[in-house]
C-alpha cells in the first residue's frame, strides 16, 4: 500500500514577479510517499501528469506522451527517496524523461492538480498515489525557493515548513524533531534529540487537551506489548475532575481527587493522603531532646511528638493527615508549618535572630579548593520539563491567608518573582538629613541624593509606594538617612489638577512635592528634564490625588514628544513663511502709496503754477 502524507502543494514562483504576470517554467514539489505503512528509502521510479480535476484531462505529462486518463506517462523520473521525503523540479527538461511545463497550462485553467504515480522497483509495481495534489499558486514569494514552505495567500512568511527529512517545523524553519511548533524563541534551550514533539513559547506555554464534559482527558503510553501500557488520566469516572497516574498494564497507582486528597495504591483517597501498603524509611528518625533517635513517639496523644521535659507543650506536632506542625497543634498546608516570633521593624530581615526560622549552613570548604562559599538552600522541583508558571516555589501571604507574592519558574530556566507591586526602587541618601517624604511625592535628584526642591536638580523623580524589588539597600544604622525612589514601573504620584490617560506627569518647581498633567502637544524643550512618566489614568479631579503613573520614559514618549515638536516647528515655519508674503506684499503696497503721494504732489504742484 502507497501513502502520501502532502495534503496540499505550495507552488513558488521562479518566473516573473506576480502571479499574472508570468507562468512559472519549473514547480519545485516535495513529497513524502510511504510503502506499507513505512516511510521507504532509496531509488524511486516516479511519472507526474498536471490534470484538469473537472474532466481529468491530462494538461502536461512528464514525458511529454500524449496519454489520457487513468493511463500514467509512458516514461517515468528515477528520483532517490530518504526516509520518505522526495523533491523534484516539475518541468525541467535537464532531467531525463522530464519537459518544460508550457504556458497555457496556468495561463488558460484555473484549477490544476498533480497526479503522481510510484513505482518502488521492488516488485510492487506502479501505483497511483493519492489523493492529487491542488497546485496553489503563491504570488510574491519570488525570495523562496523550497516548495516545502507552506505560505498564506498574499504572504511571503513560511509558516508551516517541511524540511528534506521528513521534518515539519510550524512557525520555524528549523524545526528540532520530527514536528517543532515555534511561537518565539524560549532562550538558548533546545529540544531533546528523542523528543518525537516540541512546542516552543516565548512566553508561558500550555498543552491544552480539550473534550466536553464528562469525558476523559489525558496522556497514554505505550509499548509493542500494549498499546496503552500506562498513562495520565484527568476526570476519569472514578475520580471526577482528578487525576490518575497509571502504570504496568494501565493500572491506577495513585489518585489525586478534585479535593486534593491523595490515594498511592488507593483510587477513591477518603483523607489528605491514604496509603495501601507498607511506608518505609531506609535512614534516620525523630531525634529528641535525650540525643536518642527514635521511630515513634514514647509519649505523647497518638498524633503528636513530645519532648519528655515535663513540658504539656507540643515541641513538634504531626496531625493525622500527616501535616507537621512547629509550634502549633494546628499546622496549615500539606506537610509543614512553623510558629514563632518573627521581627517587627522592616529592616530586622538582617538581623539573624529575628526570624521565625533559620537554616544555616556550616560549610566552609566545596571540595574544589574555595572556602568562602556555602550551599545554604535549595528549593528543587520534580517537574520532568522546566519549571514553568505552573511551578510555584515560594509563596507570600497575610495573616488573612491572601496570597501577596510568590516565587515561580518561568519555563526558561529560571524563576519569576511575582507581587502586587508595580515598580523597581532603590534608596537614596536625602541632601538634607532633616527632610522626610511620603509615598508618592514627587523630589529632586541632586548628583544622586534626594531634595525636596527642584533647585539644582538634575532631574525629578518619585517616592515609592509599595516597589517590587529594593535595591542599594543600607545598614540599620543608615536606613534613616535613605529615601526609597522609584526607578522603573509603575507607581502612583501626588499630582495636582486635571489629568487624562495618556498624559505627561511633570513635576511643578513651584509646587515641591507635586506634579501636574500635561497633553503631548503641552510639552516644550523647558519641561523636558521635569517629565517623570506617563499618566495611566484620568481623573477630573482639581486637587491633590494620587494618580498611577509609568516612569522610566521609554523611547517611546521621546519619539512621541519629538514627533510633537516636529508638528509645532513645521507650524511655525509655515506661519512664517506666510508672514514673510506677507510682509512682502506690505512693501509692495507701500512703495505703491509712495509713488502715487509723489504724482499727486506733483499734480497739485502743476495746479497751483498754473
Amino acid at each position: 500500500m502507497f501513502t502520501r502524507s502532502i495534503r496540499s502543494l505550495s507552488v513558488v514562483l521562479t518566473i516573473g514577479s506576480s502571479l499574472f504576470a508570468a507562468v512559472p517554467g519549473t514547480l519545485q514539489q516535495t513529497g513524502v510517499v510511504a510503502v506499507a505503512g513505512e516511510r521507504f528509502t532509496g531509488n524511486g521510479l516516479f511519472r507526474f501528469a498536471l490534470v484538469d480535476p473537472s474532466s481529468d484531462e491530462y494538461l502536461w505529462t512528464n514525458d511529454g506522451s500524449l496519454v489520457v486518463d487513468p493511463t500514467p506517462p509512458t516514461a517515468g523520473v528515477t528520483l532517490v527517496v530518504v526516509n520518505g521525503v522526495y523533491s523534484v523540479p516539475l518541468g525541467d527538461a535537464s532531467i531525463m524523461n522530464m519537459t518544460a511545463i508550457p504556458t497555457f497550462v496556468f495561463n488558460e485553467n484555473s484549477d490544476v492538480v498533480l497526479r503522481v504515480w510510484f513505482d518502488d522497483l521492488r516488485g510492487n509495481g506502479l501505483h497511483q498515489l493519492a489523493p492529487d495534489l491542488p497546485i496553489d499558486a503563491v504570488p510574491f514569494a519570488l525570495h523562496a525557493r523550497a516548495a516545502e514552505q507552506l505560505h498564506l495567500s498574499g504572504s511571503d512568511v513560511p509558516h508551516v515548513f517541511l524540511d528534506p527529512i521528513g521534518q515539519v517545523g510550524v512557525g520555524t524553519t528549523a524545526p528540532e524533531g520530527p514536528f517543532h511548533v515555534f511561537e518565539g524563541s524560549a532562550g538558548a534551550v533546545t529540544a531533546h534529540s528523542n523528543s518525537i514533539a516540541a512546542f516552543e513559547r516565548s512566553a508561558t506555554g500550555y498543552l491544552s487537551i480539550l473534550t466536553p464534559d464528562d469525558t476523559e482527558r489525558g496522556i497514554l503510553f505505550g509499548d509493542p506489548e500494549d498499546f496503552v501500557n500506562g498513562g495520565i488520566v484527568y476526570n476519569s469516572p472514578s475520580i471526577p475532575d482528578g487525576l490518575n497516574f497509571r502504570t504496568g498494564g494501565n493500572l491506577t497507582r495513585m489518585a489525586i481527587t478534585n479535593a486534593g486528597n491523595v490515594g498511592i495504591g488507593v483510587t477513591s483517597p477518603s483523607d489528605r493522603l491514604v496509603v495501601s501498603g507498607a511506608i518505609r524509611s531506609t535512614a534516620g528518625g525523630y531525634i529528641f531532646p535525650d540525643a536518642s533517635v527514635q521511630t515513634k513517639a514514647a509519649f505523647g496523644d497518638g498524633h503528636s511528638l513530645d519532648a519528655s521535659d515535663g513540658s504539656p507543650t507540643d515541641a513538634l506536632f504531626v496531625s493525622s493527615f500527616g501535616v507537621v506542625g512547629i509550634g502549633t497543634t494546628a499546622p496549615l498546608g500539606n506537610r509543614l508549618h512553623a510558629v514563632g516570633f518573627g521581627g517587627t521593624s522592616i529592616f530586622s530581615p538582617l538581623v539573624p535572630n529575628s526570624h521565625t526560622e533559620i537554616v544555616e549552613s556550616t560549610s566552609v570548604f566545596d571540595g574544589i579548593g574555595i572556602t568562602n562559599g556555602a550551599a545554604v538552600l535549595g528549593l528543587q522541583s520534580r517537574w520532568a520539563n522546566v519549571p514553568g508558571s505552573e511551578v510555584n516555589f515560594i509563596s507570600f501571604f497575610n495573616s488573612t491567608n491572601q496570597a501577596i507574592g510568590a516565587v515561580d519558574g518561568n519555563g526558561a530556566f529560571g524563576v519569576t518573582y511575582r507581587s502586587g507591586s508595580g515598580d523597581f526602587a532603590e534608596y537614596l541618601p536625602k541632601l538634607n538629613r532633616t527632610d522626610s517624604f511620603q509615598p508618592g511625592e514627587v523630589v529632586g535628584i541632586v548628583n544622586g541624593s534626594v531634595s525636596r526642591s527642584l533647585a539644582g536638580a538634575d532631574c525629578a523623580m518619585v517616592v515609592s509606594t509599595a516597589p517590587c524589588v529594593l535595591g542599594n539597600s543600607p545598614q540599620p544604622s543608615e536606613a534613616p538617612d535613605r529615601v526609597i525612589v522609584a526607578m522603573l514601573g509603575q507607581v502612583p504620584v501626588r499630582i495636582v489638577g486635571s489629568v487624562a490617560a495618556g498624559d505627561f506627569v511633570i513635576a511643578d518647581p513651584a509646587r515641591p512635592g507635586l506634579a501636574v498633567a500635561a497633553s503631548p502637544s503641552e510639552i516644550t524643550p523647558s519641561k523636558f528634564r521635569w517629565i517623570i512618566g506617563r499618566a495611566w489614568e484620568s481623573s477630573s479631579e482639581r486637587d491633590v490625588k494620587l494618580i498611577n503613573t509609568a516612569i522610566g520614559l521609554p523611547g517611546a514618549h521621546v519619539a512621541s514628544m519629538t514627533a510633537e515638536l516636529e508638528s509645532q516647528r513645521g507650524l511655525l515655519d509655515s506661519q512664517s513663511a506666510e508672514l514673510v508674503g506677507q510682509r512682502e506684499e506690505m512693501e509692495s503696497q507701500r512703495a505703491r502709496l509712495e509713488s502715487l503721494e509723489a504724482r499727486l504732489a506733483a499734480l497739485e504742484h502743476s495746479i497751483s503754477g498754473g
